[in-house]
């Protein structure tokens, strides 16, 4: 039980540690006939790019033990791309490649939510916050997410200073001037954020529902694709689907009848059709992504397959072992510790109920040290409040076995 929890507590416990599948972000070449992507084969997440043509896919980069390499995106001549390398600590920063050469762009001070080409190809726009701020609690940061420009030779310059909650989804306009982001004051919306004077707006917030999200806008700016909500599940589960909306009319439409959860929309840029990931397991994690593609004229969306590389199936310990231990074993193991001291106790010294009493007083004290934790920290409170219900519950089994036991000891 001793060591069922202490891997638990200090244990890897990504749901992508050992996960095959596709990676959220996607990217799509100039001529159409090449897609970017992020994709993990035995937890391991690297870019590769696949041929809409005949299927075929490479992979472009190595990730070291630990790292993630995710969020691709071709630059508008097709000859270089950046993408997003997460490490170990999930902290992400941007790296940019032309001609097999790879730049940091950032360093691990800094956490990288989303990243834009500018139409020239000379900057990206990309999204953070420091790292140090990331770490701390929520209630606790100083400073919040703001928009950043870095040219590809490395000079940055800050474009923000709002401290937001969340900004993301990044798009440019298609004369440079202006980047549009999504972001959070009470309700996902998008925003323009006009570079000549430094001034941003609401955009087209008389047209667009309070909620949106992975706005992007076709290459000739005249068309926003975003997801919103459509309805809700049997469960009560929300269900995203893909719309596309006319920049100069504001007239929406609805694309898909996807019933479960779309991102990553991207417009072709010679035919008048998108592609995105649709989740089929929506909401579960690790989300099981499909390659999916529809017209803007609303016909029946249909899945790209592609050449995906199939996952090791060799047995490995840790694997198991991650399938094995989670709260459930650990409970069961406590109700059986406990168990069988109440049956060693009742027989050595008729103190039958001492193991539940024992268990009862842990659960007090943790509940206790719950309520002055959240004084300090809200997050440590709640998590010791979690475990000082389960194990109220967990002694309640207890005393229940234990005057059970008691009474047919008598019998």
């Amino acid at each position: 039980m001793i060591a069922s929890a202490v891997y638990a507590m200090f244990g890897d416990h990504s749901r992508y540690k050992n996960f095959t599948g596709l990676g959220n972000g996607l990217s799509l070449s100039q001529d159409d006939e090449t897609i970017a992507f992020s994709y993990y084969l035995n937890g391991s997440e690297a870019i590769y790019t696949g041929s809409l043509e005949d299927r075929s896919i490479d992979k472009l980069t190595e990730p070291e033990d630990g790292m993630h390499h995710r969020s691709p995106q071709f630059s508008p001549d097709g000859k270089a791309m950046f993408y997003l390398a997460a490490n170990r600590e999930n902290i992400q920063h941007l790296l940019y490649v032309e001609d097999s050469e790879t730049t940091k762009l950032t360093n691990e001070k800094t956490h990288v939510f989303s990243a834009a080409f500018s139409p020239d190809g000379e900057t990206i726009y990309y999204t953070a916050i420091p790292t140090e701020e990331l770490r701390k609690a929520e209630g606790q940061q100083e400073n919040g997410v703001d928009l950043f420009s870095v040219s590809i030779d490395g000079n940055h310059q800050q474009l923000t200073d709002e401290d937001a909650f969340s900004v993301n989804g990044l798009s440019v306009s298609p004369d440079g001037s202006t980047v549009f982001y999504n972001s959070f004051d009470g309700n996902q919306r998008l925003y323009a954020y006009h570079l000549e004077d430094q001034t941003k707006e609401a955009y087209l917030s008389e047209h667009l529902p309070s909620d949106i999200y992975h706005p992007v806008f076709s290459p000739a700016g005249d068309q926003l694709a975003y997801t919103a909500v459509a309805g809700k599940s049997a469960n009560g589960t929300f269900q995203y689907e893909l719309f596309l909306m006319d920049t100069n009319t504001g007239e929406k439409k609805k694309l898909t009848n996807y019933e479960a959860s779309l991102t990553s929309p991207v417009f072709f840029h010679q035919e008048n059709r998108l592609i995105f990931l649709g989740q089929s397991n929506w909401p579960v994690k690790p989300a099981a992504y499909q390659l999916m593609t529809v017209d803007n004229n609303k016909e029946k969306a249909v899945p790209i397959r592609l050449s995906l590389p199939e996952p090791d199936r060799n047995f490995r310990p840790g694997e198991m072992l991650a399938e094995w231990v989670d709260i459930k074993t650990i409970a069961g193991l406590y109700i059986l510790l406990f168990g069988l001291m109440t049956i060693y106790f009742q027989s050595k010294s008729n103190k039958t109920y001492l193991p539940s009493i024992i268990s009862g007083c842990l659960a007090a004290i943790l509940l206790l040290a719950s309520i002055a934790a959240a004084a300090f920290n809200p997050w440590a409170g709640s998590g010791l409040f979690g475990v000082a219900v389960g194990l109220s519950a967990c002694s309640g089994i207890i005393l229940s076995f234990a005057f059970i036991y008691q009474q047919a000891g008598r019998k």
